[in-house]
């Protein structure tokens, strides 16, 4: 899926100096397709256009407080996420990529991966000790 003209020149305008575009991570799933972790989607990660998965939590975000800047919403693609499923996915989530990663001691010196260990894991903690999701918004 390529980015439709508009996104593009935004993105353009907010990489300018000075623009906020570094700090940015978006992802972007067409509204008619299917959640499906497999797939990998047009992602920009702060400084560049990459592929990524629309993950599980990412889904049950956003159908529990997800809102859309462009066309309608709820997508009837975006569904509630049983928290058995959901627990199951950031647990997985949580001790394979995220252990692997966080074992490289250099990581903890950006900015990043501070603010990873500030935010996602005592989210992570609060779904997988109570079942409560504690989204980003």
């Amino acid at each position: 899926m390529e980015l439709p003209a508009d996104v593009a020149q935004l993105l353009a305008r907010l990489r300018e100096p000075g623009g906020p575009v570094g700090r940015l991570h978006c992802l972007y799933v067409a509204p008619d397709e299917t959640p499906d972790s497999a797939r990998l989607h047009p992602y920009w990660a702060g400084d560049r256009m990459t592929r990524w998965q629309l993950k599980v939590l990412t889904q049950a975000e956003l159908a529990s407080v997800g809102l859309a800047f462009h066309g309608p919403w709820p997508s009837p693609a975006i569904t509630p996420v049983p928290t058995a499923v959901l627990r199951t996915a950031v647990h997985q989530e949580i001790s394979g990529y995220c252990r692997r990663i966080a074992r490289q001691r250099m990581c903890w010196l950006q900015d990043t991966w501070v603010g990873f260990g500030l935010t996602v894991l005592p989210r992570t903690e609060a779904l997988l000790t109570t079942g409560d999701l504690i989204t980003k918004v």
